[in-house]
């Protein structure tokens, strides 16, 4: 924890407090002060002014050096100890790569959960993983409403759950949520999902009572295709596909990431059929919308059936080209 003082040797020292809670990339809005018995001063000399308003500063110690800077400041600094940082500190790089926005984040956290897992057992990195997921939704969160002054108790009510070996439930409070303006909830969660796949899970957002759609957070469905009305737009996605159970999900999410992400986002919306309300649920009644259903394995028989071939049959009428393909 970065301390500050008036001065170099000072005895009163103070911790900056950021603008966004939990955000290493905000700026400092204020110093508070602090008892700290416990602390290690830098050589007279290297010590260096911050004021309100600017970058937040952290501190990586490594080697017995204390390193100090924004994110990327570190990450430029810290760059010829990566393989070592990787071996013997992979949490604390993770926490640097992720804050210095890089895209070495998509090996480093697989890295960081396998890390804990040898060494401490899957149940223990299973709890870490569950609470890092969940800090990072409220930071972002937190981001979404950095304008206005909320009770801190909102934000801790934040509750994740694991729901199956690969898929873990974000839960919202309705309080927070009804806080936030349409789609940022779902867009503050899509921003973790993929921190979330790199660690082997999937986020799902659980929908409020009144919600036509359960948005699952990993397959990033872009939100302007999911209205009020709960319609798909043949003009932005010609091409929906509705997944239906575990395999299903994974077959979906493969053939999500081999097209890319700019393709993916102008020609597919993948949707979980397990959490729509079909006799509510439609898509525009044109030939151009294609259909495509990735069926699930047998053992899963929670869908209303009957509902969804009334939904195909309608689309087929319509002019829709509907494939069934076995996950």
């Amino acid at each position: 924890m970065p301390l500050y003082g008036q001065s170099e040797g000072a005895n009163t020292l103070s911790i900056a407090r950021p603008t966004v809670l939990g955000d290493h990339n905000s700026r400092i809005a204020a110093f508070d002060p602090i008892n700290c018995d416990e602390q290690r001063r830098l050589p007279t000399g290297q010590s260096f002014v911050v004021e309100v308003g600017e970058p937040w500063q952290d501190v990586f110690i490594w080697n017995d050096v204390a390193y100090i800077g924004t994110p990327k400041e570190l990450w430029d600094k810290l760059a010829p100890y990566y393989q070592d940082l990787a071996t013997q500190a992979p949490l604390s790089l993770l926490d640097l790569t992720l804050h210095a926005g890089r895209d070495e984040l998509s090996t480093i956290a697989g890295t960081a959960f396998g890390y804990l897992s040898e060494r401490f057992g899957e149940l223990r990195a299973q709890s870490w993983r569950k609470q890092f997921l969940r800090q990072r939704c409220e930071v972002e969160l937190r981001r979404t409403l950095s304008n206005e002054d909320f009770d801190d108790a909102l934000f801790r009510a934040i509750c994740i759950h694991e729901s199956t070996s690969n898929e873990l439930t974000i839960e919202i409070p309705e309080e927070l949520a009804s806080l936030c303006k349409k789609d940022e909830v779902q867009t503050s969660v899509e921003r973790v999902s993929p921190i979330a796949e790199f660690m082997g899970v999937f986020l799902i957002l659980t929908p409020s009572e009144n919600a036509v759609l359960n948005a699952t957070a990993s397959f990033q469905v872009k939100r302007d295709l999911l209205t009020e009305s709960s319609l798909v737009s043949p003009d932005d996605a010609p091409v929906l596909i509705l997944t239906y159970g575990k395999r299903a999900r994974e077959v979906a999410r493969h053939l999500n990431s081999s097209m890319g992400r700019d393709a993916t986002e102008s020609k597919m919306a993948v949707l979980s059929a397990e959490t729509i309300e079909f006799p509510r649920f439609s898509v525009s009644q044109t030939k151009s919308v294609i259909a495509i259903i990735v069926a699930a394995d047998e053992e899963e028989a929670t869908l209303p059936l009957a509902e969804m071939a009334r939904f195909l049959d309608q689309q087929v009428e319509d002019g829709a080209l509907v494939f069934m393909v076995p996950a």
